[in-house]
């Protein structure tokens, strides 16, 4: 098997959206998984549809700039978290990189991109989020009256102490 082969391979059964965007910020190649990951049929139709890379892909707006002048003005980026908008206008979580091409004069010609989606990650860190305000509530109130907890008492004091000690030293 050729190199070619092989790489060919790998584009378009990688488990990462693989994509390239010209200066013009037209996708101009994309294999199947980033057509699924932003919820197209396939790769051709991500090529035909997404003319504007940075309103068509990004679901944030203000992160799409980001995205752009970083991309611009480093040449690279590394672990971008963003939302990505599917076709559908819902939106998945991605990590996403992204490397300058040249063309064979040197100049600047497009952008190769990776997606990764990590979605589920979010979902994870979002609910163990929500579970650890729960368990801090839980752990400061008693649970037969309702009321804050010697642990509720001590936290408030040490606040409060540090609070006095403060103003104590702004006053001299």
């Amino acid at each position: 098997m050729e190199i070619k082969q092989y790489i060919e391979e790998i584009y378009e059964y990688a488990p990462i959206g693989i994509y390239h965007v010209n200066l013009k910020g037209k996708i101009t190649m994309a294999n199947s998984e980033y057509a699924w990951m932003l919820g197209y049929e396939s790769s051709d139709v991500v090529v035909d549809q997404i003319t504007d890379f940075s309103t068509q892909v990004f679901f944030d707006q203000e992160k799409a700039r980001e995205f752009m002048f970083n991309i611009l003005e480093a040449d690279q980026i590394i672990r971008f978290r963003c939302r990505l908008k599917r076709r559908d206008n819902s939106y998945i979580w991605a990590f996403c990189y992204a490397k300058t091409t040249q063309n064979k004069s040197g100049r600047p010609d497009g952008f190769n991109g990776f997606s990764i989606d990590i979605s589920t990650m979010v979902r994870t860190e979002n609910a163990l989020k929500k579970a650890n305000e729960k368990l801090k509530l839980i752990s400061v109130i008693d649970g037969l009256t309702q009321i804050p907890n010697r642990r509720k008492f001590d936290e408030y004091l040490a606040s409060e102490w540090g609070r006095h000690i403060r103003k104590k030293n702004n006053c001299q």
